[in-house]
């Protein structure tokens, strides 16, 4: 009788075991869909944000002016005259002048950045 109880019991587990792929597969198209939902919610919401570094090139008559920024803020301006030599700008620097002359050096004049040496 004994083997017969020993059949029978792995008969019936190999019943369980062949169950458990339906009820999981279920849950895979499940999960499947909810993952496709919230990757379409997350395509649409990095769409919105601006890229992380950008460049603006401006092209006039007389010079190339290249914007470049930093998650949306103006960070350097770079001036490429027809004639002569790029310089940069630094839209930054009128928030770090500070000191005992500061009231000159914030008067509107703004600071051209010249490159002497390049390493």
């Amino acid at each position: 009788m004994r083997p017969y109880v020993l059949l029978l019991t792995l008969v019936l587990s190999g019943f369980a075991v062949a169950q458990l792929p339906e009820s999981e597969s279920e849950n895979t198209t499940q999960d499947q869909a909810q993952k496709n939902e919230l990757s379409q919610l997350l395509g649409q919401k990095k769409a919105d944000k601006p890229e992380v570094n950008q460049v603006n090139v401006i092209i006039k008559k007389n010079q190339i002016v290249e914007e470049y920024r930093h998650k949306g803020e103006l960070i350097m301006v770079k001036v490429i005259p027809a004639e002569g030599v790029p310089y940069y700008l630094d839209p930054q620097a009128r928030n770090k002048r500070t000191g005992a002359h500061s009231d000159l050096i914030n008067s509107g004049v703004e600071p051209v950045f010249w490159v002497i040496k390049r390493f």
